[in-house]
């Protein structure tokens, strides 16, 4: 999601200048709105910082009361779940903005590099959508755990 972050600006002024459909510059759909909405884009740069956070404070549980290895085992799992959903978000920003673009219009106009680092990043966010539900399913599942059952403090 990060490298998506870079090449958000470059892609939007690629599919501007060689849309899918030159006549109908609405885009339509999905197309029309990854060109309207980028407003989730900051959301890897927070993920990575609650992470890093989130594993700082999982090294020092075993001094936390229970309540509070309850609260990090709650959020960490809010954050796979918000993780899980800027990968959906970012996937279909991804796949509107590539289906805007008319790849045989821009390839001539784009440089190799841009092509590789759009290739590569649809692939990650393709593997990245796969898993992202089956993370979901783990966080809701820790999150109704801690909710329901005892956590032991090391041990949520």
């Amino acid at each position: 999601m990060l490298a998506l972050l870079l090449m958000a600006p470059k892609l939007r002024t690629i599919v501007r200048d060689y849309p899918e459909t030159p006549d109908n510059i609405d885009f339509g759909g999905l197309s029309e709105w990854a060109q309207h909405n980028d407003w989730f884009m900051p959301a890897p740069v927070l993920l990575l910082i609650v992470l890093a956070g989130l594993q700082y404070t999982g090294a020092r549980l075993q001094r936390c009361p229970e309540w509070g290895v309850r609260l990090w085992a709650a959020v960490g799992a809010l954050y796979w779940l918000a993780w899980a959903g800027a990968i959906g978000l970012s996937t279909a920003w991804f796949l509107g903005m590539d289906d805007g673009l008319s790849g045989d219009a821009a390839s001539p106009h784009t440089n190799g590099a841009f092509i590789a680092a759009h290739i590569c990043v649809g692939l990650a966010l393709f593997g990245n959508a796969i898993a992202a539900p089956f993370v979901g399913i783990g966080a809701v599942k820790r999150l109704n755990r801690v909710l329901t059952e005892e956590v032991t403090a090391g041990h949520p």
